[in-house]
């Protein structure tokens, strides 16, 4: 755990630790992080939240073992549709960013049981593919610039709490609650 420091960087040695399974640099002040990064494929849990990263490695796609990935309050203003190749993930906070959308790829990570933070972004819409999720239990939306949500958000059958609140909704799908 490195979190909470004032790290600006990472060295790229950090890919040398090929059995690390956790990595916790949380607000730190890093602007962008190695793309040896990517060598550390048994890594399972990946905190990169509260820094200043615009982007993020290609690399971070090929950890696979990845179940945990925070990469929320940054200034990302993109997320690479390789975010679908992550498909072990429980749990994804992209929350607290600058994204206007996110890749239809999200819909591959069936996996995702836990949490799924999109919140306090610029997100004018939601991919469809995201009815998908079947196995998601917290999808957070709030703080967006959402003016409808798509049907396919009533597939997500065990769904325990939805949060749309501080969007631009005027009404909800017809599936929603079915």
């Amino acid at each position: 755990h490195l979190d909470k420091n004032q790290l600006t960087s990472i060295s790229p040695r950090l890919g040398r630790l090929q059995h690390l399974e956790r990595l916790n640099v949380r607000a730190n002040r890093l602007t962008s992080v190695p793309e040896s990064l990517g060598e550390l494929t048994e890594l399972q849990d990946l905190r990169l939240g509260g820094n200043f990263l615009t982007s993020v490695p290609d690399s971070l796609w090929r950890l696979t073992k990845l179940k945990t990935l925070d990469i929320s309050e940054n200034s990302l203003s993109s997320i690479s549709p390789r975010i679908g190749e992550l498909t072990g993930l429980h749990m994804l906070d992209l929350g607290h960013n600058q994204l206007t959308s996110v890749p239809d790829s999200l819909g591959n990570l069936s996996a995702l049981s836990g949490y799924l933070y999109l919140s306090n972004n610029r997100l004018t819409s939601v991919p469809a593919a995201l009815g998908n999720l079947k196995n998601l239990a917290y999808l957070n939306i709030t703080d967006n610039e959402l003016t409808t949500i798509p049907e396919s958000l009533g597939n997500m059958s065990k769904l325990k709490e939805l949060r749309l609140y501080n969007n631009r909704l005027e009404s909800l799908p017809e599936s929603i609650g079915e």
